[in-house]
């Protein structure tokens, strides 16, 4: 075979093979040439399309920068602000203040208009208004009622401000009958009247506990107020008078009497409804001149952290109620024995504790010697509620026992004669 030829022939194939192939994939026909010219131009069109997306990306990134560089300033201006509000605040929590709590009055009506540069915080739920009264420092804030709230509430403030001296302002019922509406009473002492240790022949008190910060226990039946506290507001004397009208109830009534600041014991109990007879019994247990049920939360918790404290309960009734009864102005009143100690506050004596001393003449305990009873013994206490005789630690230590009740029955046998 002659192989030479057969190579020619095989190379003449491929080169035609070749040829047909490239024909068929790249060769168009004329009467598609205007479909191929059309999807060109589409195409042509896309391609402007993406490049101008493209220009406008690059643009939309640039201006991202940029936002976001705005954006980091802005940031760090935030944190830099925040940081000296936060010093503000510390400033404000870690100044040496004043505290007020109030059960009745409402601060925004009694205290907050006389502050200058007022500032609110709220801290758990309660608002605190701090600022300046005749330049103190002062924080003021109103207590939930009832004596657990107000013993959360003095917690929170005892807890979160640098409190030197804390005030409690309130309203409460007389009962002592020398003590009328409209009328103070400063508390040198606070008891809890609702401790009553029920026997079958008579009744004695509870002592309660109140924790020290120091992990200490102290059982007392007692609190004692601040020394220096009771001893600027016995100096307040701008009560001015009461119409006889408002103190028994009887608008027929005319004519005025001085109305009186006493330094007295404050009894508190969440208790309203008794029997007056049972009145009478816890009367006679416990020697005080003001009856509400708020001021022992507040007295213990400041006892527990070493804050002096004083009670003020402006009298809003008395025996004669309900016809006689003036909230508003026995809240007034006690404002205004308030805003004067902090007008004349002074750290003398805040540490010392008030003594039986400083009690007025005619407040119950001073009358009668003693702040709580031994005990008090009834005649049939299954049947009637009749004091018969009572047991007492005298102020020399030595033990008393009055038999003879008509010495202590002006306590709870008021006169019907007005004042």
């Amino acid at each position: 075979m002659n192989y030479k030829i057969l190579s020619i022939v095989f190379i003449i194939l491929t080169i035609i093979g070749f040829s047909a192939f490239a024909y068929s994939q790249y060769y168009v026909l004329p009467s598609e040439q205007s479909q191929v010219t059309s999807v060109n131009s589409d195409l042509a069109a896309v391609a402007q399309k993406l490049n101008d997306l493209s220009s406008e990306l690059l643009q939309i990134n640039s201006t991202l920068k940029s936002t976001g560089a705005g954006i980091i300033s802005l940031n760090s201006s935030i944190i830099a602000e925040n940081s000296k509000l936060q010093a503000i605040a510390n400033q404000l929590i870690e100044a040496p203040r004043i505290g007020i709590i109030s059960s009745e009055a409402k601060v925004t009506s009694f205290y907050v208009p006389l502050m200058t540069d007022v500032t609110s915080i709220n801290i758990s739920g309660y608002i605190f208004y701090l600022g300046t009264m005749d330049g103190r420092p002062v924080v003021a804030t109103q207590s939930n009622p009832r004596e657990a709230g107000t013993a959360q509430t003095t917690t929170i403030m005892d807890t979160n401000f640098n409190i030197i001296a804390n005030i409690f302002t309130g309203i409460a019922g007389s009962r002592n009958p020398n003590v009328y509406v409209g009328d103070v009473v400063v508390s040198a002492f606070t008891v809890n009247k609702a401790a009553v240790h029920y026997h079958r022949e008579y009744v004695g008190p509870y002592d309660v506990p109140v924790v020290l910060t120091n992990g200490t226990v102290v059982y007392e039946y007692y609190i004692p107020s601040s020394y220096g506290l009771v001893s600027i507001a016995s100096g307040f004397s701008s009560l001015g008078t009461t119409n006889i009208s408002i103190v028994t109830g009887n608008s027929s009534v005319t004519g005025t009497i001085p109305a009186k600041l006493v330094i007295g014991v404050d009894g508190s109990a969440n208790q309203w409804t008794e029997d007056l007879g049972w009145m009478e019994f816890q009367n006679a247990l416990y020697q005080t001149d003001a009856g509400e049920n708020n001021a022992y939360g507040f007295a213990s918790v400041n006892q527990a952290y070493g804050v002096p404290y004083i009670v003020i309960q402006g009298i809003s009734d008395s025996p004669w109620f309900p016809n006689a009864y003036d909230g508003s102005l026995a809240q007034q009143r006690a404002a205004a024995v308030a805003t004067y100690i902090i007008d004349n506050f002074n750290s003398n004596d805040l540490q010392a504790p008030t003594t039986f001393g400083q009690l007025s003449a005619i407040s119950n305990a001073a009358m009668n010697g003693y702040i709580v009873a031994s005990k008090v013994y009834t005649s049939n206490p299954n049947t009637s509620i009749n004091v018969t005789s009572i047991v007492y630690t005298a102020q020399n230590g030595t033990s008393i026992t009055i038999n003879n009740m008509s010495s202590i029955n002006n306590e709870y046998m008021y006169s019907t004669q007005l004042p």
